[in-house]
This record gives C-alpha cells, sequence and structure tokens, in this order.
C-alpha cells in the first residue's frame, strides 16, 4: 500500500506485469478479436515455464515467440480499425510484458540450479530495493530493483517472475519473507506462491508476511480521523486530484487500489485461515521487527504482520 519502495510489479517501462491484463472492450462493448487472441496468448505464456525448464529455453523461448506473433497477426487481420487501435495497442504491450517477464525468468533458472542441495536458504519475496543481506531477494527488475548480483556474504538478487513458483528443492528454506508484495497478485497466483512456500520450508521454518492493514484504513475514513493518515501527502500520491477537491476517500482510493496495482486484499484472519489450511503447524499475528521489517514509518504505521511455523 502507502510508499512502495519498489516498482509495484511493472517493468522497466513502468507497465504492470504482476496481475492479468485487463480484458478491453470496443466502442461496441465488445471484446476486440485481437484482445481476445492476445490474452489467449498470456494465457499460454504464463503455462509454459515448467515445460521450458526440462525441454531447454532456447528452444522454447523461439516456440513462444513465433506463437505469440503469429496470434496477434491473426487477430490483426481478424478485426483492426483505427477506432481499435489503443485496444490492439494495449493487448499487444500486455502480451508483449508478459513475454519479457518470461525470458527474464529463463535467465534466472541456471542461478536457482546452483542452489541445488543447499539448507537454511532465506527467500526475500517481491523485494524492490528493500534487499537483505545474507538472503536470496527475488523479484522482477524494476526502476529500483538492483542489478541482479551475488555477494560473497551468501547475498543474491534474482529477477524472476513469482507467479511462476519457486524453483527449489522440497524443504531447502529457513525462512521466507515478503513485505506488500501478495496483494499485487491475483488471488489465485498469491494462493499458489503461498503454498510454494510451504513446500521449500523446512520443518520448523517461518514464513512471514507484512500485508497493508485496510482495517485502520476503513475505521479511519468512517470516524474521519484525518489526523491517522498525516503521513501520507495526497497530492504527490494521487496528483491527479484536483487541489481543492480532496477528501478522505482519496486515501482509501489509493490505499485500496494504488493505481490498480493492487489485486488482491487480505485481512489477518484471511492470512491465518489459509496458512492453516496449507498445514502449517502454528500462525500467529505479529508485530514490527527491527532486525527484518523496513523502517519506513509509513510501512509500521499502516502495516499487519503475520508468521506461520511448519
Amino acid at each position: 500500500m502507502f510508499d512502495r519502495p519498489w516498482n509495484g510489479g511493472r517493468d522497466l517501462r513502468g507497465r504492470m506485469v504482476y496481475g492479468d491484463p485487463q480484458e478491453t472492450v470496443n466502442s461496441t462493448g465488445k471484446k476486440s478479436g485481437v484482445v481476445r487472441v492476445v490474452n489467449v496468448a498470456v494465457g499460454r505464456l504464463k503455462g509454459l515455464l515448467p515445460r521450458c525448464m526440462k525441454r531447454g529455453a532456447n528452444r522454447c523461448v523461439r516456440q513462444v515467440s513465433f506463437w505469440l506473433l503469429g496470434s496477434v497477426l491473426k487477430g490483426a487481420i481478424w478485426r483492426s480499425g483505427e477506432a481499435e487501435a489503443d485496444h490492439v495497442r494495449g493487448a499487444v504491450l500486455a502480451a508483449l510484458t508478459e513475454l519479457r517477464c518470461l525470458k527474464l525468468s529463463w535467465g534466472s533458472l541456471k542461478r536457482f540450479e546452483g542452489l541445488r542441495g543447499k539448507r537454511g536458504l532465506k527467500l526475500n519475496l517481491g523485494c524492490g530495493n528493500e534487499t537483505k543481506p545474507g538472503w536470496i531477494n527475488i523479484d522482477l527488475p524494476g526502476d529500483t530493483l538492483p542489478q541482479v548480483t551475488e555477494g560473497t556474504d551468501g547475498t543474491m538478487v534474482l529477477g524472476y517472475d513469482l507467479r511462476l513458483g519457486l524453483p527449489l528443492e522440497d524443504g531447502s528454506c529457513d525462512c521466507v519473507y515478503s513485505s506488500h508484495f501478495l496483494e499485487h497478485l491475483e488471488y489465485r497466483d498469491g494462493v499458489n506462491l503461498m503454498k510454494q512456500c510451504y513446500r521449500v520450508l523446512a520443518p520448523g521454518g517461518v514464513f512471514r508476511a507484512s500485508l497493508p492493514d485496510y482495517s485502520k484504513l476503513f475505521k479511519a475514513y468512517l470516524a474521519g480521523d484525518r489526523a491517522f493518515l498525516d503521513l501520507i501527502d495526497i497530492g504527490e500520491v494521487l496528483p491527479e486530484v484536483e487541489p481543492g477537491t480532496e477528501t478522505m476517500v482519496d486515501f482509501v482510493n489509493y490505499g485500496v487500489y494504488d493505481h490498480g496495482h493492487h489485486r488482491c486484499i487480505y485481512d489477518p484472519l484471511k492470512m491465518r485461515r489459509l496458512l492453516k489450511g496449507m498445514g502449517y503447524s502454528s500462525v500467529v499475528n505479529s508485530s514490527y521487527r527491527e532486525e527484518v521489517d523496513p523502517s519506513s514509518s509509513v510501512r509500521r504505521r499502516y502495516s499487519y504482520y503475520v508468521e506461520a511455523y511448519k
């Protein structure tokens, strides 16, 4: 939510990459033929990585590229026209962004392979610029993600699409951490990723997550408690809001939607039930921990924390 210190699930040009591309309609209220075809292409892209890991990335990249190009061209022939140019452009860009993310992820697979046989790993998922020394920090490259590196202390920064799961061995990790990242995934992708976290954790390992605390935001809105939101400059985070028209609902819009980057809302009860259902022996509400959580005063005020022990 507030003061997201990373690129919020966007590629190098700032386009959304986490979450499915929005379905677009034309002036008649019907989906463009190109949009339909490209959306199918995007779905196919997401399902190919597991097979590509087994059969070799280079061949599969070519297969995906040609299939995608063919689909776009067929759609352009099927349904074209100046009035639909924006819809077509958006759908094509979304598909190309997905392809770029897939190729970046393939490029990181060899580095994941180098972790085979290792135990006691610590993962920082959706790290942005909040990388942790000695941890494996994973995110899609954006304006604030450090260059993919590897430190002598075991620190790694990997560009990888976490919607594809975790290419790590069962029981290889002692700790998995995520701060204000899960809300940027579609519900299905977020739940699947949490299941992957359970799989890679060793017995006694811990999953810790920090997420936006919407209950505090909604309570402040209903009570008219403007002081609770005084850490946020609405003119800075929502420059499109006309000066003099600002109200409390602007904070709600920003906190919940974050310019369309937020894809799903979790509250503490939902997280506890999900994690308990995945098999964790203990799931508890937690509080800010200086040694692991970002120190931002904004994050501390508007977040909740949960820990699950395997």
